[in-house]
């Protein structure tokens, strides 16, 4: 396996420069999200304004130390996933095209149709996902914790119950986390598989061959930039729901949180996020009604306009690059 270690050191670099830039707000939305805002008259709750409050409130709250607190997990995570898909693409140890790379390789040396190459790369997605769940929660849990965690392994003992540390695939069955991932990594590919005919209508439309004859790229565009922008009404409330998840109690581990205050401390005597006390969800249709019920249906939408940007851009330069390949297009 020849890899270039100049390739490698560029691309940990930008993974952690990545990292670094995108903590503060990737925390300002697990706080936002993961916040028990309960509505009037049925407790009390720490009302953030949105994810501008949110790294507003961390700031004067927690200072420069809690604007990078989760930075710990979330390096060790895209790291691996980084360098795990770099060499996956890198190395090559199957015949054929010595560009193609590992999977493009694996794929034709199977031999699979169509669709179950397509079964194939869902199901890697959805193992990916699952198999990231405790570096998903162990983040979400160290972005919220009022408590001052070392960047160590010793952290875990603010981070998870007794029981947790003893037996870590509890981690794994955390009531509807799964089933949150799973949702969260299907509906995409599903939305991407219907929007598709929309991207190849705007490459047609924008060649040559097709000009003056009644086709509009615009009208293939817009229409694929909002249906997968529109993929947010259900995207966010699955996103809110696995943060309030993630970061769930009973009463057994928030009595050794409590404790664990002995050991570690708080950053301030005020905290960002506000926890609900237990119990916790008993799974995802419980977590959806029970927001519904305690924080209104706006709790499921904490955040939305920044998700919807983020699902907008990608779709828009993708159309730009379909109508662009359509321009030099010869058929």
């Amino acid at each position: 396996m020849d890899i270039d270690p100049g390739f490698l050191a560029v691309f940990v670099g930008s993974q952690l420069t990545t990292v670094a830039l995108g903590t503060p707000f990737a925390g300002a939305m697990t706080r936002l999200r993961a916040n028990w805002a309960p509505l009037k008259g049925k407790g009390k709750g720490a009302e953030l304004g949105g994810i501008i409050g949110a790294l507003q409130r961390t700031w004067d709250v927690e200072g420069v130390w809690g604007m990078f607190k989760g930075a710990y997990a979330s390096t060790i995570a895209s790291l691996t996933v980084s360098l795990g898909s770099a060499l996956i693409y890198l190395t090559n140890p199957f015949p054929g095209d010595p560009n193609a790379g590992f999977v493009n390789n694996l794929i034709a040396s199977l031999d699979l149709s169509p669709n179950a190459a397509v079964l194939a790369g869902v199901t890697a997605s959805l193992a990916i996902g699952i198999s990231l769940i405790p570096f998903s929660v162990l983040t979400s849990r160290s972005v919220v914790t009022p408590l001052r965690l070392p960047f160590s392994t010793r952290a875990l003992r603010g981070l998870t119950s007794e029981r947790e540390r003893a037996e870590p695939w509890r981690l794994w069955t955390i009531p509807g986390l799964i089933a949150n991932y799973t949702l969260q990594t299907v509906l995409p590919i599903t939305v991407t598989t219907v929007t598709l005919p929309l991207l190849y209508g705007v490459a047609a439309a924008s060649s040559p061959q097709m000009q003056g004859q009644g086709a509009s790229p615009e009208y293939f565009g817009f229409m694929y930039v909002v249906a997968n922008t529109a993929a947010s009404l259900w995207m966010v409330p699955l996103a809110v729901l696995a943060e309030k998840l993630a970061v769930g109690q009973d009463a057994e581990a928030a009595a050794e949180t409590k404790a664990a205050e002995a050991e570690f401390g708080r950053i301030a005597n005020e905290v960002v996020v506000a926890a609900r006390p237990p119990p916790r969800y008993t799974g995802l249709i419980d977590a959806w009604s029970t927001v519904r019920a305690e924080e209104g249906l706006g709790a499921l939408y904490r955040g939305w306009i920044w998700s919807a940007i983020g699902l907008a851009a990608p779709a828009i330069s993708q159309v730009l690059a379909a109508a662009q390949a359509g321009q030099r297009s010869q058929i």
